[in-house]
Parts: C-alpha cells; structure tokens; sequence
C-alpha cells in the first residue's frame, strides 16, 4: 500500500515539473527569439504591392462600380490600402479601401467611378506612393442599336450568378462541417463575397449587365480562394505534453483523490493495528489477573 502511495506522490510531482519545465522552455525560447530580432535580424524587411487589374475595364457612359484587384508582393502587412484616380471625364466617391493585406494576400478597393465621355480613357491610380496607368473602355449606350441592353448576356450572367450562389452554399456548409470536427478554419472568411453576391442580385434586378458582369468575376475569384483554403485546411495535432498539460487539473483532481485515499487508509491501518495490540496486552493482564 505505501508503495503505490509513493508511485502516485511521485505521479503528480512529475506532472508539474514537467508543466513547469515547459513553460520555462516556452519563455526562454520567447527570449531568445527576441534577442535574435534586437541583435541580429535575419529577414529583410520588404513592403511592396501591385495592381492587378480593375473590374470592369469596359463600362458605359455614367456611374460604375470599379474594383481593384491589389496584391501584396513583399513580406511585411499592408494596410489602409485606398485609391486616388484621375483621368480625362472621370471622378470618383465612396472609396473603400481595402484594411489590411498580409504577404501573398490579394483584396480589392471598392470604389464607384463616374464618366462623363465614350471612349478609351487612362487612368491614373495612385496608390500610397505608388502610380499604376491603367485604361478603360467607355460606351455611349445611347449610341447603340436596339434598346442598349444584351438579354442573351444578361441571361447567361444570371445562369452564372445561380451557379456561384450554389457554390457559395456548399462550401459555406464545407466550411461548418470542418470547423465542427476540429479543422483550423480561422483563416477563410464569407464576407466579401457574400456583399458580391448581393452586389449582383441588385444588378442583375437593374439589368445592369456591366456591374452584374463585374460583382460575378469577383465572386468567381473569392470563392476559387475558399474553395483552396478549405482543401489545404488541417486539424493541428496535438503532442503528449499538449495533452498532459490540457488534462492537468483533471489527472491532479484524481491524483489528489488517491493520495487521499491512500493516506487516510493507512491511518485506519495504523489505528487498527494499535488496537489489536491494546487488545492483546488486556487479555495478557487478565491472564495473569487470574492465575
């Protein structure tokens, strides 16, 4: 009995020397990498971007929501990542810009862009402190035959834009099913392109061929980057110690109850023991009481 009361003091003592040891090892590792970064960085800071491309490049004549497709190419953040546009006819309002683009990252700058002439026009994009030249198509849809608005376009953009809502659906419940069973999930966001797809119903009721065009590229391209963070996502796996140290408080409740147990066992032992020897010694006496 006292052999398994020692084996589980000593258990439990070994469970906290070797949270303790970790966390000592977490904070000296902490240390030194901090140390490293003051006294001898070995990555190079690099911040740098690109524009990509805007949606749409062709529009008419008046008000058009224009998307700029921005990439961060170095390896540090981005942020407040806004748009300054100039160009012969043109204006622009409610630009928002894009928050924050970590490395490799690609957003768009949301802007609505007013033309006031037909024909192909440059643009002058001024990002931070960076120019992209960029040129655009304008149409006078006045000047057009017919009626100035392609059904068998729009009819194909609606069949496109109920497909990529169906997408939307199933990897949206991709996405739950994953986040259920443990997969890190935490980098896939449905914000963006659920304002895409209300974008291009709003359109698509306005028959606005051009916006409804341009929100279903950008809900094409959002969903392909879901669609390929889901398939990379993984469930972390965990280490022994991971585990010791997540079930501490339980093995140390269990543990406690043992040691408990045992102790109290053992003073039931030593008084029992004591007992018998109280009895033993009464029973001598009366013998020799009455001999």
């Amino acid at each position: 009995m006292k052999k398994v009361l020692i084996l589980s003091l000593v258990l439990l003592l070994s469970l906290y020397i070797v949270n303790a040891q970790e966390n000592n090892e977490s904070s000296n590792l902490s240390d030194v990498t901090n140390e490293t970064v003051l006294i001898e960085p070995t990555n190079v800071s690099i911040t740098n971007f690109t524009l990509l491309k805007i949606i749409p490049n062709e529009m008419n004549i008046g008000d058009t929501q224009l998307n700029l497709q921005i990439e961060n190419t170095g390896n540090t953040d981005v942020s407040d990542v806004s748009a300054l546009i100039t160009g012969k006819g043109v204006s622009t309002y409610n630009i928002e810009p894009i928050d924050i683009l970590h490395p490799g990252e690609r957003g768009y700058i949301l802007l609505w862009i007013s033309t006031k002439q037909a024909g192909n026009i440059s643009l002058n994009i001024k990002i931070k402190d960076k120019i992209f030249t960029k040129e655009i198509t304008v149409i006078n849809p006045n000047a057009q035959s017919g009626e100035g608005i392609d059904l068998e376009k729009l009819n194909l953009l609606n069949n496109e834009l109920t497909n990529l809502t169906k997408l939307y659906d199933q990897y949206n419940a991709d996405y739950k099913k994953k986040k259920d069973v443990g997969y890190d999930v935490s980098g896939i966001s449905f914000t963006d392109v659920k304002n895409y797809i209300r974008n291009a119903q709003v359109y698509s009721t306005k028959k606005d061929v051009i916006n409804l065009e341009a929100n279903t590229v950008l809900i094409q391209s959002e969903l392909e980057d879901i669609k390929s963070n889901l398939d990379s996502v993984v469930i972390p796996q965990k280490s022994i110690k991971d585990d010791i140290k997540n079930n501490l408080p339980l093995i140390s409740g269990v543990l406690g109850t043992l040691v408990t147990f045992f102790a109290v066992w053992e003073i039931l032992k030593k008084k029992k023991e004591s007992l018998n020897k109280s009895i033993k010694k009464l029973d001598k006496q009366k013998k020799k009481f009455l001999k």
